[in-house]
């Protein structure tokens, strides 16, 4: 497996490798997580693919958007493209997933569903949901025993292992638990959770020295580092070794501290970044109703990063215009394939196939 960008080619200030002009030299392709991928790049891979190359997209078009232009995944969905026989289209949609419990299936699947009312009961009623509704800012860590233990066994977890110098176990406590958040900076933002949460777990882990690569430092790559193979997202913590302290990342390989550049410390991470990821259990900070972030593809995707247990803090006012505001993506990639297929708009689509999802695969709610 490997990135878009790394199996173009794509380098600095430069055409990628791949292109019209010289094709990847492969029978299949198969993209995962293709709600992340922007129409640019998109593009950019049609144009390296050959004639006969067959196109396998996989992913979710109910998350999030990706950062840069489109909604490619939403929009070919949409449009309902033919498939081998005749009144079948060639979207699949997996109907039943294995990936987390059934209660956070039934919360995901009203949010999707854009029903806030039913949203909210269920946010209420469901055991693996826990709802703080109130203001975020206002939340004590300190006062908040359930979320405040969670943290502590997560810490300590995480630094027994890491100084022990057992990079799986290490990382695997690491994913017990993840704080999300929709902004990066401010009072709801990464910037300011993520330093409560690190004063919170040092401390519980006795890790109070000015030492920058301290055993147990949770760690989140910013960039591509592809001499390094190390994508933007990628997560690790900082272990002890025979040969010093050394970061243990997702890849599962290991890199002296001082060899990586654009890492950070990562006690919170935004939902964007979460995306692709999988943890036990999810906190998530929503901020005010008012925030331009808070869309129902936000709060679907950090639902869905949770395998057992979510705990989302923030006023039901903030749920409910989450639930009601889809974003909007104006590509027009929908209508150009309508009209690529000779297809007038209203037009019938061909019948999407059903499919039950095997274990372990990844879902898409069914539509």
């Amino acid at each position: 497996a490997t990135t878009l960008h790394r199996l173009l080619g794509a380098r600095p200030d430069r055409a990628p490798r791949h292109g019209a002009g010289h094709r990847l030299p492969f029978d299949a392709v198969v993209v995962d997580e293709m709600s992340m991928v922007s129409l640019p790049l998109m593009a950019r891979l049609l144009e390296a693919l050959g004639p006969d190359t067959r196109l396998v997209m996989v992913g979710d078009p109910d998350q999030l958007t990706p950062v840069d232009a489109g909604a490619v995944l939403a929009d070919i969905t949409a449009a309902g493209l033919p498939g081998p026989e005749p009144g079948r289209s060639a979207v699949v949609v997996l109907d039943h997933g294995y990936r987390f419990t059934s209660g956070i299936s039934d919360v995901a699947r009203a949010i999707r569903d854009g029903d806030a009312d039913r949203t909210l009961e269920l946010l209420a009623t469901t055991e693996a949901v826990e709802f703080h509704d109130q203001d975020a800012a206002d939340l004590d860590l300190e006062a908040s025993l359930g979320l405040r233990d969670a943290l502590v066994r997560q810490a300590r977890a995480t630094e027994r292992a890491a100084r022990l110098g057992r990079a799986e176990e290490a990382i695997e406590a690491l994913g017990a638990h993840r704080l999300l958040c929709a902004h990066r900076t401010g009072p709801y933002g990464v910037t300011t959770w993520g330093a409560a949460v690190e004063r919170l777990q040092r401390a519980a882990a006795g890790q109070l020295s000015g030492d920058e690569w301290y055993s147990g430092r949770p760690l989140l790559a910013t960039r591509n580092l592809p001499e390094l193979g190390i994508s933007n997202g990628d997560t690790g913590v900082v272990i002890a070794t025979g040969r010093g302290r050394r970061a243990a990342m997702s890849n599962h390989r290991t890199y002296p501290a001082y060899a990586l550049e654009g890492v950070e410390t990562m006690y919170a991470m935004t939902v964007h970044k979460s995306q692709g990821s999988q943890f036990e259990r999810v906190t998530l900070v929503l901020p005010p109703p008012g925030s331009p972030l808070l869309t129902r593809g936000l709060l679907y995707t950090a639902v869905t990063r949770a395998r057992t247990g979510v705990r989302i803090i923030g006023p039901a006012s903030s749920v409910r215009a989450a639930v009601t505001t889809e974003a909007q993506r104006a590509s027009g990639l929908t209508e150009r394939l309508g009209r690529a297929l000779d297809r007038p708009p209203g037009a019938p689509r061909g019948r999407p196939l059903r499919a039950r999802e095997g274990a372990g695969a990844r879902p898409a709610m069914p539509r």
